[in-house]
């Protein structure tokens, strides 16, 4: 899918994935937090007890895959400390530290219309379902990588639970994880840029 927000795309080089945003910036050690959800991906997306090779994905089906296109949307909010909070929900008082906020929704290709054209922060909202995750920390690096890791991985799997009860198809093995790892990279990213709020999206391309 195009870009709608005259940012530059760029595929991946092993096809499949385009993610779109600022040009990356230099390369960024990543914490632990994208290795935690990868762990946690495979074991629900990886082979289950007593099977070998049969798992969530099943081998005869692929080439007839019906699942389409779909984008991830993403928003990653940061604040500079860390807000405390009362029974209520009210904020009481400020403490040193960071906070991460990231949401993200998916939308088929099939549901992307010519109406649905501006912001991308618009379009985590517009979608539904947006799948929403805090980290607070002391240290802005790992909190931020926290934060993305654990809130792509909620959607990408909440999104691909959906298609396989829709369609009883499922991406094929490997997908699910080269998914979450490219969406984690792309939101740390855009977390470490200018700005309290960055938005940021990443499409799978059959």
């Amino acid at each position: 899918a195009a870009s709608r927000c005259g940012r530059a795309a760029a595929s991946s080089p092993r096809g499949g994935l385009v993610s779109t945003g600022a040009a990356p910036f230099p390369h960024q050690r990543l914490g632990r937090g994208i290795a935690g959800a990868l762990l946690s991906l495979s074991l629900v997306f990886g082979p289950g007890p007593g099977a070998a090779q049969a798992s969530l994905f099943d081998f005869s089906e692929i080439g007839r895959n019906p699942i389409e296109p779909f984008t991830l949307y993403g928003d990653v909010m940061k604040k500079f400390f860390i807000e405390n909070l009362d029974d209520t929900g009210k904020i009481v008082s400020r403490r040193k530290g960071f906070t991460a906020t990231v949401c993200i929704t998916t939308a088929g290709q099939s549901q992307e219309t010519s109406s649905a054209v501006g912001p991308l922060s618009s379009k985590v909202d517009e979608y539904g379902d947006p799948t929403c995750v805090e980290v607070v920390g002391g240290d802005f690096e790992r909190t931020c990588d926290k934060a993305c890791s654990r809130g792509c991985e909620e959607q990408i799997r909440a999104y691909l639970n959906k298609i396989e009860e829709s369609t009883g198809f499922k991406l094929e093995p490997g997908e699910p994880r080269r998914i979450l790892v490219a969406c984690s990279k792309r939101c740390f990213r855009e977390s470490q840029r200018p700005g309290m709020n960055r938005p940021f999206q990443l499409t799978w391309l059959r």
